[in-house]
Order: C-alpha cells, then sequence, then structure tokens
C-alpha cells in the first residue's frame, strides 16, 4: 500500500520508511516521517538516503543519519534545514510526534503561507469514501473557509511524463493555477484521460466537493518521455488487470518514482500559491457544486 500526504507518496518507498520501519513495517508514525522525507526532496531534490537498491537505502535509515539538507542547497535558511532533519531524526522520540507539532513548525517558517495548512490521512476510500466523508460532515473548521482540497490517490510508478493528469479540470477557478505551476515543470494539463470510469466520484475530493469545497486531483499523465505513444496507457491497464487490488499489488523494485516526484512538485508549489492567494478557489459558474460552495460561505 502507498501512504499519501499533501504532496504524496514518499512512505511508498524505500527513501520514505522510518528508520525503525525498515525492521518492522509501516505505522502511523511513518506518515508524518514520509511527510518529512517529501519535504526534504522538495527543497534539496534529492533524499536524504539515497543508493542504487532499495535494501542499501533502508540499511542506511537503520545505521546512518540523514545528510544536512545544506550539503545539498547551501542557500537553505538554517530555520528550514532544522526542520528538515527533526522529520527525518533516526530518533523516534526527537522527531515530530503529532501532525499538529508538524503543522506548528511549518507556521514557525521564516515566511509561513498566508493560509493554514491541514494535512489529513483519511482511510476507507474503497468502503464509500468514509475517512473524508466523516471529515466533510464533521470539519474542525467550517468548510466555506476550507480553500481547497489537494487529493493524492495513486501515484506514477513508470517513470517522467510530457503531461499531467487532472481529473476535475473544467470545474473550478483552478486550472489556470495548475497550468502555471506545471507549465514551469514543462508539462501539459490533461483532464481526466479514463474518463468512462467516473474517477472524480470515486475518490476523496468528491466528499469535498459535495459540501462545496474545490478540489485538485493529480494523476499520472500518459505521455511517457521516452516512450512510444500509447506505451503509457498499456502500462496502467496492464497494472489493473494484473495487480490493482490483488496480492500481487506491493512494491517492485523496477518501480520508477522520476514522475511521482514531479507530481509531488507540482502539488506542494500549487499549493503554496492558494495558501498565498489573494481570492478563495471557486466552482465555475453552473457547476454542480457551485450552489453548495455559496451555501458553505453564506454560513
Amino acid at each position: 500500500m502507498a501512504y499519501w500526504g499533501l504532496k504524496g507518496v514518499a512512505a511508498a518507498i524505500p527513501e520514505g520508511v522510518i528508520p525503525q520501519e525498515a525492521v518492522i513495517g509501516l505505522s502511523p508514525a511513518g506518515l508524518l516521517f514520509a511527510l518529512g522525507v517529501t519535504a526534504y526532496e522538495v527543497f534539496t531534490s534529492t533524499f536524504p538516503w539515497e543508493r542504487s537498491q532499495s535494501i542499501q537505502t533502508l540499511q542506511d535509515h537503520v545505521n546512518l543519519t540523514g545528510r544536512d539538507p545544506r550539503d545539498w542547497r547551501k542557500d537553505l535558511p538554517e530555520p528550514v534545514a532544522r526542520f528538515l532533519m527533526k522529520a527525518i531524526d533516526r530518533d523516534p522520540q526527537k522527531r515530530f510526534q503529532t501532525p499538529s507539532e508538524f503543522r506548528e513548525a511549518i507556521k514557525a517558517l521564516p515566511t509561513p503561507p498566508r493560509r493554514s495548512v491541514l494535512i489529513l490521512f483519511v482511510a476507507g476510500e474503497e468502503q464509500g469514501l468514509l475517512g473524508s466523508l466523516y471529515f466533510s460532515q464533521h470539519p474542525i473548521v467550517p468548510t466555506g473557509k476550507i480553500a481547497a482540497d489537494i487529493n493524492y490517490d495513486g501515484g506514477n510508478i513508470w517513470g517522467r511524463t510530457r503531461d499531467v493528469t487532472y481529473v476535475g479540470k473544467g470545474k473550478t477557478t483552478l486550472d489556470p493555477i495548475v497550468d502555471e505551476v506545471a507549465r514551469r515543470q514543462g508539462r501539459a494539463v490533461k483532464p481526466d484521460q479514463f474518463p468512462d470510469r467516473g474517477a472524480f466520484y470515486r475518490s476523496d475530493q468528491f466528499s469535498f466537493a459535495r459540501t462545496g469545497v474545490p478540489g485538485v486531483y493529480l494523476g499520472t499523465g500518459l505521455d511517457f518521455i521516452g516512450r512510444p505513444e500509447g506505451w503509457g496507457r498499456e502500462q496502467i491497464e496492464h497494472f489493473e488487470r494484473t495487480s490493482y487490488h490483488q496480492p500481487s499489488d506491493e512494491i517492485r523494485p523496477d518501480w520508477n518514482f522520476d514522475g511521482m516526484i514531479e507530481n509531488d512538485q507540482l502539488g506542494f508549489a500549487l499549493g503554496v500559491k492558494i495558501a498565498n492567494g489573494d481570492a478563495l478557489p471557486a466552482w465555475l459558474p453552473g457547476d454542480e457544486f457551485e450552489a453548495a460552495r455559496k451555501a458553505a460561505l453564506a454560513r
């Protein structure tokens, strides 16, 4: 299983497994560690531990301290470096203990975002979006004050792409922001490339949409660099036939996470722009969820 945070997949790969879990397996504490590894990668463009073979990476987690991020980024502010090293500390007692502590540390950085960032781990998606549905019905802040939901529900395990899939494209004012950030990466934004499957209504952003919160659901593109046309669709369909929701759906050494990292970076940059934006994102006029947003804002 892959474990997803604000930026995605770190807990699903060897670089994102905490030292103790390299031995005993994944636990909830690993989710916060994975967020730290992802943040480290965003700021430095590399991982604190990275070897050619997964087993070497896991051994490094047990035996070594992650490299100081300033080894890669000399201009990195010292408070940011401290935050990253605390997030990936080998000693579990020295790491962030709760999502609240992690959030407060982000807020304490030299330039925190103008809006708060809520990191939500939801479960029961395959049983009817149970986790996100519960939160949307019992939010800790009014849904009218939630600017947007950035949803990750799967990852690219085949390599870099020239495009990124945006499920829900054409429904909100978030479209030009996603286009802008993707353009910086040299990538095109495509709408749902398997529209017959109704992915927008089967993933967790749907729970938020029903309460009026605009969302971005980023997925794997199909135009893979160095691959012939149609190769990406073939890989996804083959995985679904042979591994999806089956015992063989396990991490494999031949997975390529380069494209997943790019999607993570896109989502992080998108979150920063939304958190610092003047206007709240909105549904386009006439959209099926526009009325829910107006009602939430009026409360």
